[in-house]
């Protein structure tokens, strides 16, 4: 992107449409850019991620692409280290905390990523509409030196949209990354609701063995005891390599109350 800090100024991705001669050029990026992004994102949440994508402009990203690269440091000797302006925003986020919106809803990296797409694409729409400057006879220095800027950005246009594709690129790694992690998390809460689940039974089969047996009795006899008395069926449900050593433990939780699911069991009797 050009302008680090208003790239929404005069194309704001939200609202506006793009110029029919652009849709086939640069469509792509913000249709798919937008799906990263909540439905109720604001231009100020736009300009808060350009905030975000500043500050990780600042943090020198020399170390954490030498540390990236330090594996293949050998092949880089003559040629040098290239890179791009989204892969040092990625590398730098290491760095980083994801932020906060307005409204205090986090601000994903794959919704920041999205919205750096989308400022690569407003630079775009502006610098498409202005074309290249004339001078004109009697113009000032400061007129001149403005305009001639103005030239040197027609001449980034082409990078443009190549970066736009390449942060695109990230928001769909962050945003892949972020799906997995929660799918995890789910798949672990369910395996562990289903192992609560059947253990159930085997817990309670313990607890009134063991309420049965003659006291005093140390853990670890009785969790033999126990064990000896159980069918195959619930042996089966016990996924633990050394299930003796597993009832040990639950008998030990038990006298201490910390027993998961002991709510549901028969009253523990030591």
């Amino acid at each position: 992107m050009i302008h680090n800090l208003d790239a929404f100024a005069e194309f704001n991705p939200l609202t506006d449409k793009l110029p029919s001669n652009l849709e086939w050029e640069i469509g792509y990026v913000q249709q798919h850019a937008l799906q990263h992004l909540p439905d109720n994102m604001t231009i100020e949440d736009l300009n808060a991620g350009l905030e975000i994508l500043f500050q990780l402009s600042l943090k020198n990203s020399i170390n954490a692409m030498l540390e990236h690269y330090e594996k293949d440091a050998n092949r880089f000797q003559d040629t040098g280290l290239f890179t791009t302006p989204a892969f040092e925003h990625f590398l730098c986020t290491d760095c980083f905390k994801e932020g906060e919106r307005q409204n205090g809803e986090k601000y994903f990296w794959s919704q920041v990523f999205a919205v750096a797409a989308l400022a690569c694409l407003s630079d775009y729409v502006t610098l498409s509409l202005n074309t290249v400057h004339t001078f004109q006879p009697g113009e000032s220095i400061a007129a001149q030196i403005n305009n001639q800027r103005d030239d040197t950005y027609q001449l980034q246009k082409p990078e443009l949209k190549i970066d736009a594709v390449e942060y695109l690129g990230f928001a769909r790694l962050f945003n892949d990354r972020h799906t997995r992690i929660n799918s995890d998390k789910r798949r672990g809460e369910t395996v562990s609701r289903k192992k609560l689940k059947n253990y159930h039974e085997v817990k309670f089969f313990m607890v009134e063995q063991y309420n049965a047996l003659i006291k005093p009795i140390s853990n670890r006899k009785a969790a033999k005891i126990i064990f000896e008395s159980m069918e195959e069926k619930q042996r089966s449900q016990m996924a633990n390599e050394d299930p003796e050593q597993q009832l040990n433990i639950w008998l030990g939780q038990a006298q201490k109350n910390k027993l998961a699911g002991q709510n549901k069991l028969p009253k523990f009797e030591w």
